[in-house]
């Protein structure tokens, strides 16, 4: 992670349903909550349609929202 963004870690997440974000995160939340530790748990979580790639295509970091 850059310096700014802290130590903490991140996830990008591809929803199937996109409309469903709402109910995913409380889900995802829930998911972390019992099966993670505190360290453990992303600091923020991103979501679109799909993972962030640079101008070759290869996937890349992305900004935290």
């Amino acid at each position: 992670m850059r310096p700014d963004e802290g130590g903490r870690l991140k996830a990008f997440v591809v929803p199937h349903d996109p409309c469903g974000i709402v109910e995913l995160r409380a889900t995802l939340d829930v998911w972390f909550r019992d099966r993670l530790t505190s360290i453990e748990v992303p600091r923020a979580i991103t979501f679109g349609p799909s993972l962030p790639t640079n101008g070759l295509g290869k996937i890349t970091d992305w900004i935290i929202t």
